[in-house]
């Protein structure tokens, strides 16, 4: 935004309501004309999911970029690396477990296919299913079943010990994060039904903030009462050759504010960069340093700027003049005034 009285007073405000900002955090002040939603009628718990989610889930930047977090943190996790947690050795282990069920494999092909053909010249009418009559007639298919169920046993256990401790739990992130991205389905905590403009309904990552929804309802259905969040001076207005002095205040108002913390349910890893570090060679800049998170937003119900010209200086001021500016159609609307992010780690 342009560096102006205005806008600075409007960014500190806006800072203030937020609360402390710690080192990896920033504050987005956003434009408080672009409408977070209309306040005309009722929003039903699947819209506002819908609202809570398109915030919550976009990544900042103070060069206007963004992203999404949680198709950032998916593309992160299936580009971890764990050779710091692999086992010295193991890898000769995990060839030759490798080798030895493809062995198994082929063995039991060529068993059954020969106990198959064996199967089908007994003419005997009473003979029993296939699987029966082996285990009398040609133990060898048993045999070699057991065989290619070892092997595959053996290959599970030398796959997770070459991976190492990390991998089952990698896994688990994994497949959480996959719950919040599935769009056909309801996985509670993991992803929420939303129900966008079109009334079209999916499923999309899991955000709470509180009691959102509640505080969307009640403005839209009870209104609220005009508060001055602050006023400046930004400009002289004394026309030349009088003796009165002019000034030009601009003086932001609105019907109610509500800080939303957001809360991203179980499918979320906090500490991701530090539990993996290491990436796999050529993977994508996920979760780039320069983006943040979003934690916190402060949302009003219908914002107002009024331009007044005050005439007088000190203690001595009287209104001379004055006009409002909202949207160009002046229904009333909630906005979003700010988030506060918190970047990703280096």
């Amino acid at each position: 935004m342009p560096v102006s009285p205005f806008w600075s007073t409007y960014g500190s405000a806006i800072t203030k309501h937020l609360g402390a900002v710690g080192p990896h955090d920033e504050v987005f002040a956003l434009p408080f004309t672009i409408p977070f939603t209309d306040a005309i009628r009722p929003l039903p718990d699947e819209h506002v999911n819908f609202l809570l989610y398109n915030l919550a889930n976009t990544t900042l930047s103070a060069d206007g970029s963004n992203g999404s977090y949680a198709t950032e943190l998916n593309a992160y996790l299936k580009a971890v690396l764990l050779d710091s947690h692999q086992t010295p050795g193991a890898q000769e282990d995990l060839d030759k477990a490798a080798n030895d069920l493809k062995a198994a494999q082929k063995n039991l092909e060529k068993t059954e296919s020969e106990a198959q053909k064996e199967y089908k010249k007994d003419r005997d009418r009473d003979r029993p299913p296939f699987e029966q009559w082996t285990n009398l007639n040609y133990p060898e298919y048993g045999y070699a079943r057991d065989q290619l169920s070892s092997a595959e046993t053996g290959y599970h256990q030398a796959y997770d010990y070459f991976h190492g401790q990390g991998f089952d739990e990698l896994q688990k992130h994994q497949k959480k994060v996959a719950k919040a991205l599935d769009t056909k389905a309801d996985h509670p905590s993991y992803n929420m039904p939303v129900r966008n403009d079109k009334g079209n309904s999916t499923f999309a990552p899991y955000y709470r903030s509180g009691d959102l929804e509640r505080q969307l309802n009640q403005w839209i259905k009870h209104g609220g009462k005009s508060e001055t969040l602050f006023e400046v001076k930004v400009d002289d207005a004394t026309p030349p050759g009088t003796k009165a002095k002019h000034a030009i205040y601009l003086k932001f108002t609105t019907k109610g504010l509500y800080k939303c913390e957001i809360d991203l349910g179980l499918w979320d890893i906090p500490d991701v960069k530090t539990l993996y570090p290491k990436r796999k060679s050529g993977a994508s800049n996920a979760l780039d340093p320069k983006y943040a998170r979003p934690i916190s937003f402060l949302l009003a119900y219908d914002p107002k700027l009024e331009v007044e010209i005050k005439e007088g200086t000190g203690e001595d001021v009287k209104l001379n003049d004055s006009a409002t500016s909202g949207t160009s159609d002046d229904k009333p609307y909630v906005a979003v005034l700010g988030i506060l992010g918190r970047h990703f780690a280096a």
